[in-house]
């Protein structure tokens, strides 16, 4: 009986002990699953940290590149963004009509070789005078670069921007009619006289400032000497 007894108690104990072990080898692997599952779910957060990070660079460069002013003609920084021209027309007893057109369609960086900016006035006999010989040095150079001169005609070889300095638009109107180049609209020459007056030294006129035509530099600003030389 006493030895019964004993073998049942071993058997009991022996299976308390098995049980023991298995729970603790159970618990060990559900405690490092989740150990695991935890390190991953770190992993994917950092991850997805970074992920978030690259985006919001990705857009701030994308903001950044959207409020990027365009690169300007500039020739529009000079003279604004209209000129005036005269418009030609099929009967020749029409008389030519005032067209104000985009700056950007008349003239680019590069279109022509020199762009020349003429400051005078009706008022000024000294300008009466030198206006005709300009007209023939822009009439004589753009036909010896093979320009047409056909009135309206756009991106010359080498072309003239007349800033005028008439009090009235009358004035500033049958001025006009004896070039045959371009001008600053008389409503925004005060406004182009105050920025371009002191880059090109206008003291007196009349006064020809020569610029290079792909990037606006200056030459000379003695093209008056330098057409009347000629």
């Amino acid at each position: 009986m006493l030895s019964v007894i004993r073998t049942v108690l071993l058997c009991t104990l022996i299976s308390i002990t098995l049980y023991l072990v298995f729970s603790i080898d159970s618990n060990e692997t559900e405690n490092e699953a989740l150990t695991n599952k935890s390190l991953n779910n770190s992993t994917d957060s950092v991850n997805i940290t970074e992920s978030a990070e690259s985006h919001e660079e990705l857009n701030a460069v994308a903001e950044t590149k959207v409020h990027l002013s365009p690169k300007t003609n500039v020739f529009e920084d000079l003279f604004g963004s209209t000129l005036y021209r005269w418009n030609s027309t099929i009967d020749s007893a029409t008389p030519p009509v005032l067209v104000e057109q985009s700056l950007s369609s008349l003239l680019r960086e590069g279109s022509a070789d020199a762009v020349a900016v003429y400051f005078s006035a009706s008022w000024c006999g000294p300008c009466r005078k030198f206006t005709p010989m300009l007209a023939q040095a822009y009439a004589d150079i753009n036909k010896k670069l093979g320009t047409k001169l056909s009135s309206g005609q756009a991106n010359r070889r080498f072309e003239v921007i007349w800033i005028t300095r008439d009090n009235s638009f009358e004035e500033f109107v049958q001025y006009f009619s004896s070039m045959p180049w371009l001008a600053v609209p008389f409503d925004k020459v005060d406004g182009i006289l105050a920025k371009l007056a002191p880059k090109y030294k206008l003291k007196g006129i009349p006064h020809l400032v020569i610029l290079d035509g792909l990037d606006g530099s200056v030459n000379t600003l003695e093209g008056r000497t330098q057409v009347m030389q000629d």
